[in-house]
């Protein structure tokens, strides 16, 4: 009887091994049914457990609690330590599984309990004989990831990092490659929140592999999970959606069904950010739409405050002051720091709303205490300051106070910061632009340029081409009418109301991309180049469209009149850099008594760089420079460059190549 006992705990571990809980849980039923209690009372505890931890694995978390109060009780009664060790284990992740899903009040205190337990599987384990410590070490190094497990809840990310690491050497000495994978997924959790998006790649890359090569299908599904969130706070969206799809396809094996759930809520994030709120609010809908005792508790408290959002953007407020009261009244039950973080965003956000001044003023003091305590690389956070920075900029523009304009452009440094540590694309762009709205606001055209230029740059390195081509179109924009302004004191009207960047709009984009409109940028396509002498006469052309008909002398002598006629009437004397006639652009500089002018169509950010570009170089070359400005040499006398060979290639190198500063 006992060898047939033992067998059928062999082939309950086995099912269990391999994920298949519903014939664990059948093999269980048997034995209940014909064998308990006609053998050793340790068997039948054996058996219990195993029951308790299949109904874990299927989030039955109460039923498995009330299996491993009575095993634990009877373990004791026994006086056998490995049995002790083994209910022990079980029974604490129990306990964290109920803090973590099953918010009621009862549970409220299961999460700091399970740290009291974890020191007496501890306990338990240095009492065990060295051959039975050999054999269950693997549970130590269990025991270490549910330590981590409980310090990433409560949101200290180095120090469960740390258990983890401990928890993973110790699986890897130990060979228990079932549990190897799940460790690897936390590993890479707790690295993204930390920004260390490198060691991310590799130890999911790892846990892929070693997913696949055992089968293990949960774990696996848990590691495509990770890539998706990696993807998503690097703001690779549409890359996450396919992987969360991808997450979809394997849960059909899996037989998971709230785990769909989390990908619910996570998808429902994703769309806010690409900005459809009916595919988002739909989604959020999806997750709070499941027993919500069966459901990851900071997924309900996402999917809550982006619902939040999503109505007070639709200006839905009666839906809006709902979810409200609803997370008002949640967050008692809800012991975690992101949720709270979220339930006291929920709150700022509404004085935000409201049409009081004091209300506003309200919000902005939560919004900056809560920077202290967020994390920063939670999503919330860039929320956070999206909204600290609006606030700020409605007081800059009110009061017109440096100071506050000191404080938004610190905001979004840290913004720039943040993008840099994810390797996100979207925020460092976002953070670009909004620097660009801030120097173009207060006439630093210098500083307005470099900005907008970088954010065009890297939205074409990402292939981010409908960004690119609104970006654009702002520099073109810029360039025609700003410009001008290089000398403030000149201007004669007050510096919030020169240029109207619409900094709010932007601010609320943060994070976010625009749904598609098929703006495509129109390339560059030169046309023309000319080297003009002030008095108008023409000493080098290079012709790259032979199509369009222009008569370069009389080019040359509009150019010097134009130059001639700023420079002498306005009070600042400085010379014109942009013509802008229907679809032509035409870019003119200033160097050594001559103007060097390019005319093209389509995009400008990259043309005044290459114009510049061929000043520097023509600089560089002392002979060439001599020919061009002979008052340098002994010679004197003004002649045409048309056939100096390296003139034309400078300019075609600069203007032809694919350049970029």
């Amino acid at each position: 009887m006992l060898q047939e006992s033992l067998a059928a705990i062999s082939s309950i571990m086995t099912s269990l091994y391999s994920d298949d809980l519903d014939n664990a849980l059948d093999l269980i039923s048997r034995y209940e049914k014909t064998e308990i209690g006609q053998t050793e009372p340790l068997v039948d505890l054996e058996i219990k457990i195993c029951k308790a931890r299949a109904l874990r694995q299927q989030r039955k978390f109460t039923q498995a609690y009330d299996i491993m109060q009575y095993v634990n009780q009877a373990a004791l009664e026994t006086k056998n330590l490995v049995l002790q060790f083994k209910a022990q284990v079980e029974f604490s992740f129990i306990l964290n599984k109920l803090g973590l899903y099953q918010n009621l009040e009862n549970h409220n205190h299961k999460r700091s309990y399970v740290e009291n337990e974890l020191d007496k599987v501890v306990a338990l384990f240095n009492k065990l004989t060295p051959k039975d410590k050999k054999k269950l070490k693997s549970k130590i190094g269990m025991m270490y990831n549910l330590q981590g497990l409980i310090k990433y809840y409560k949101r200290q990310i180095v120090l469960s990092l740390n258990d983890f690491e401990k928890s993973f050497n110790i699986l890897k000495q130990t060979e228990d490659v079932v549990h190897l994978g799940s460790i690897m997924v936390d590993i890479a959790y707790a690295n993204i929140y930390l920004g260390n998006f490198s060691a991310t790649d590799e130890i999911l890359q790892d846990a892929i592999n070693l997913t696949q090569r055992h089968q293990d299908k949960e774990t696996y599904f848990w590691s495509i999970q990770a890539y998706a969130v990696l993807a998503s706070f690097r703001g690779h969206l549409d890359s996450s959606l396919n992987l969360y799809q991808q997450c979809f396809g394997i849960l059909d094996d899996l037989d998971r069904p709230t785990y769909a759930a989390d990908l619910y809520g996570a998808l429902g994030i994703i769309y806010w950010e690409k900005k459809q709120l009916g595919l988002a609010l739909s989604h959020f809908q999806k997750c709070l739409s499941f027993p919500h005792d069966e459901v990851n508790f900071v997924t309900l408290g996402m999917s809550l405050f982006y619902s939040y959002l999503i109505h007070l953007e639709l200006n839905e407020l009666e839906e809006a002051q709902r979810i409200y009261d609803l997370v008002m009244t949640s967050r008692d039950n809800f012991k975690d720091p992101v949720f709270e973080i979220g339930a006291n965003l929920v709150y700022a956000l509404k004085l935000k709303y409201s049409s009081s001044l004091a209300d506003k003023l309200k919000a902005r003091d939560a919004l900056e205490e809560m920077l202290n305590v967020a994390i920063p690389f939670n999503k919330i956070y860039v929320i956070i300051i999206s909204n600290l920075a609006e606030l700020f900029f409605i007081e800059y523009k009110a009061l017109e106070n440096e100071e506050i304009l000191e404080k938004l452009k610190k905001l979004i440094s840290l913004l720039e910061d943040i993008g840099r540590k994810q390797e996100s694309t979207l925020l460092l762009i976002d953070a670009y632009h909004v620097f660009f709205k801030i120097h173009s606001l207060t006439g630093d055209n210098v500083l307005a340029e470099k900005y907008i230029t970088d954010a065009i740059i890297l939205a074409e390195d990402r292939n981010l081409s409908e960004v690119s081509a609104t970006l654009t179109e702002e520099y073109d924009q810029f360039r025609k009418n700003y410009l001008i302004w290089s000398d403030n004191t000149n201007v004669g009207v007050s510096t919030p109301n020169k240029i109207n960047s619409d900094i709010t709009k932007t601010l609320r984009s943060i994070g976010r991309i625009n749904q598609p409109t098929g703006l495509i940028p129109e390339p560059e396509k030169p046309i023309m180049v000319l080297l003009i002498q002030e008095n108008g006469t023409l000493q080098f052309t290079r012709k790259y469209d032979w199509k369009i008909t222009m008569n370069e002398n009389l080019v040359s002598s509009f150019i010097s009149a134009i130059n001639a006629f700023t420079q002498n009437t306005f009070q600042s004397g400085k010379p014109i850099e942009r013509i802008d006639y229907y679809e032509y652009t035409i870019v003119i500089r200033k160097f050594a008594k001559h103007l060097l002018t390019y005319i093209f169509t389509g995009a400008s950010y990259h043309a005044f760089k290459k114009v510049d570009r061929i000043i520097n170089q023509i600089n560089n070359d002392p002979k060439l420079m001599e020919k061009i400005n002979p008052e340098l040499s002994q010679r004197g006398i003004h002649t045409s460059l048309q056939d100096e060979t390296a003139l034309g290639q400078i300019i075609d190198h600069c203007i032809l190549d694919d350049f970029q500063d």
